[in-house]
């Protein structure tokens, strides 16, 4: 198997070329949608469009209009759609077996080999892989089950503007309080800290992460802290639904820091920050800290 083209090569030569949005095939499968489809669904409310096919990093609709795509399937699509290399290896794969739960298969250990080469500093070859399951929101949940489990503490400290997934476990991470309505009781031992926003902040960088740090190290240490038995921290290396933000420099190695000095494990979200969107393999690498424990997903 040779790699596959770049993706600009990939991708549409018309795009973007937009006519009437939502066009008549449009409207005629949104309603349809709206019949038997589950109210559940949000995207075509905002977005009224009923897609036919994607190549790249552009996507067609039903009505021929072409349009860059800049969701990527909720980060699903790295390489973007309809990438031979990866169709090649979907089928190859497919042609001898789909699945085989968790027994040893040259696909499935090839894989945990790769993310070992891959992985953030101490981590690259010495760590385990756990398929949690299909979803980011499943490898949350995973990761919450292992820092309780290894701590036997219940405490977990997340931080504000955080999204972690719709689990309930992930839920109780996330810090918007749009997505946990009507969903109450989650996870009751979670205290939430401030992210290092200084624009929100109107601090320093410098200022805003000693802010941020202060509150955690306070969750641990005041009496009024939050909580008694601590299991872990978990953090966006780069918060994405939150507003994209990065964090400044020392915020990360200031978690490691309180991490060790408590001895709980430092949990690094990377499901939409990693796997090479912001230009090396994981967002944490751009500092260079270690977590202790690392979710990814997606793609």
């Amino acid at each position: 198997m040779v790699a596959g083209p770049p993706i600009h090569e990939l991708s549409y030569d018309d795009a973007p070329n937009v006519d009437a949005v939502p066009g008549p095939n449009s409207r005629r499968l949104l309603e349809r949608q709206r019949e038997i489809d589950s109210s559940a669904v949000a995207y075509p409310e905002d977005i009224p469009i009923a897609f036919e096919e994607g190549s790249g990093a552009t996507v067609r609709d039903v009505d021929g209009n072409t349009f860059v795509d800049m969701f990527a399937g909720i980060g699903v699509l790295n390489v973007g759609h309809a990438n031979p290399y990866v169709l090649e290896a979907v089928h190859e794969q497919a042609d001898k077996m789909v699945h085989t739960v968790d027994f040893p298969s040259e696909a499935r250990l090839e894989l945990i080999e790769k993310l070992g080469e891959i992985a953030p500093g101490g981590l690259r070859g010495n760590s385990r892989v756990v398929f949690g399951g299909p979803t980011g929101s499943d490898a949350i949940e995973a990761s919450i089950k292992l820092a309780k489990y290894n701590t036997g503490g219940t405490g977990l400290v997340a931080f504000r503007g955080a999204y972690h997934g719709a689990t309930s476990g992930a839920m109780s991470l996330t810090g918007n309080k749009k997505f946990k309505g009507n969903y109450t009781p989650l996870l009751s031992d979670v205290v939430h800290a401030p992210y290092p926003n200084p624009i929100e902040m109107d601090k320093s960088p410098e200022a805003a992460v000693d802010h941020a740090l202060e509150e955690v190290q306070a969750i641990f240490e005041d009496p009024y802290g939050g909580f008694a038995d601590p299991a872990g921290i978990f953090v966006e290396p780069i918060q994405g639904e939150g507003g994209v933000v990065v964090p400044p420099e020392g915020f990360l190695e200031g978690l490691r820091d309180v991490a060790d000095d408590h001895d709980v494990p430092l949990v690094f979200d990377e499901i939409q920050s990693g796997l090479g969107r912001t230009g090396r393999w994981w967002a944490s690498e751009w500092e260079g800290v270690t977590p202790d424990v690392m979710t990814s997903a997606k793609a």
